[in-house]
């Protein structure tokens, strides 16, 4: 019956297969019938030992209404007869353990498939040219590896603040002309060189939701763990690594600005915020990083 309470338990992580938990529960019930076999021919042979010898064939007569062949004695039949249920149970065991690991094996070329597919979807096969150079996630990647060319661009308009009566003087002016306050606020910001800084920031911060994006289903079939390392896992692990590597020099870039209010947080920034601060919300890519430092160890 050990093997039996062994099956229950393992019974939670067939669940996760239909047919894995078929065959456990048929093994189960037909291990169930060979222990009820097997003792109760275990207590008739300890029974009929009590018996006259010429009395013993009659008695398992009776008792399994079968007869026994001639030539045998009783405790050679009923020796046989629990060597025969045992084997039938070795064998319904053999038999479901070559089916689970069939199934498992299915299950892990499926993961592999799976996963491989997911990678060719967005990298395009790999003896090809790859992604179409017009594609949107092309075209993301040529962005954000222009990252730190585009910051360092937008730094080099950078002024220094103007005074406090040079700005009021400005602000006064604009709001005798009638200027609305949007526009004044973005004259602020050409002025002070910081518009530049402020559309790089939002053409990384587009192109990069857009690469994270991509990779978003692949990331969450291995976290379900629907997906398994397969034939182009390695390509992914150079493509995603590379991505990191230039959202960490894009982000390195701006960190070098003097001044610059850098927020980490993905939320409004507490620093700064006025039309003239130096203010930049960190690239990031989440799906991305979890491919790159959970599966390919960055």
């Amino acid at each position: 019956m050990e093997q039996i309470g062994a099956f229950l338990n393992a019974i939670p992580a067939a669940a996760a297969n239909p047919l894995a938990l078929i065959a456990y529960l048929a093994t189960v019930v037909a291990w169930t019938l060979v222990a009820m076999r097997v003792n109760r021919f275990k207590i008739l042979m300890d029974r009929i030992e009590k018996l006259p010898e010429k009395d013993r064939i009659e008695a398992i007569r009776i008792e399994t209404g079968r007869v026994v062949p001639k030539g045998m004695t009783a405790e050679q039949y009923l020796r046989s007869r629990i060597h025969l249920f045992i084997l039938i149970g070795f064998l319904v065991l053999c038999a479901t353990a070559s089916f689970v690991a069939s199934m498992a094996l299915i299950r892990v070329y499926e993961q592999k498939a799976r996963a491989d597919g997911y990678i060719i979807e967005i990298l395009g096969e790999a003896n090809s040219s790859a992604v179409d150079a017009r594609s949107p996630y092309k075209s993301a990647i040529s962005t954000l590896e222009n990252g730190p060319i585009m910051i360092r661009e937008a730094q080099a308009e950078i002024r220094p603040p103007p005074s406090k009566a040079e700005l009021d003087q400005m602000v006064d002016q604009w709001a005798l002309q009638r200027v609305p306050t949007n526009e004044i606020d973005r004259r602020l910001r050409v002025f002070a060189g910081t518009d530049r800084l402020k559309r790089a920031n939002e053409k990384l911060a587009e192109v990069a939701a857009r690469i994270n994006s991509t990779y978003e289903k692949l990331a969450n079939c291995f976290r379900a763990a629907e997906c398994r390392r397969g034939d182009q896992f390695g390509r992914m692990c150079a493509a995603v690594k590379k991505i990191l590597r230039n959202v960490d020099e894009a982000n390195a870039a701006v960190r070098a600005i003097p001044g610059v209010n850098f927020n980490m947080s993905e939320t409004i920034a507490n620093l700064g915020g006025g039309s003239m601060d130096i203010d930049f919300n960190a690239i990031v890519v989440p799906e991305v990083a979890y491919l790159g430092t959970v599966l390919c160890g960055t």
